[in-house]
């Protein structure tokens, strides 16, 4: 299943501060399972969106493609 979401805009912000998907993870209080769902494509629950959207300063409409 392709991702909803803008992979790109997570991968890049983990690039630029030079984060490992953990430390990531735990800056936005989800879980790696959880992202790992969200970048797969798979159903995931609407409120890890608001949390990556907080966390990488854009706004929600931003994550999606």
């Amino acid at each position: 299943m392709q991702p909803f979401i803008n992979v790109k805009l997570i991968e890049d912000y983990i690039k630029a501060n030079n984060l490992t998907v953990t430390k990531f993870c735990r800056l936005c209080k989800i879980s790696p399972n959880s992202l790992k769902k969200l970048k797969n494509g798979e159903d995931c629950r609407v409120n890890i969106v608001f949390k990556i959207a907080r966390v990488l300063d854009v706004k929600v409409s931003q994550m999606f493609k």
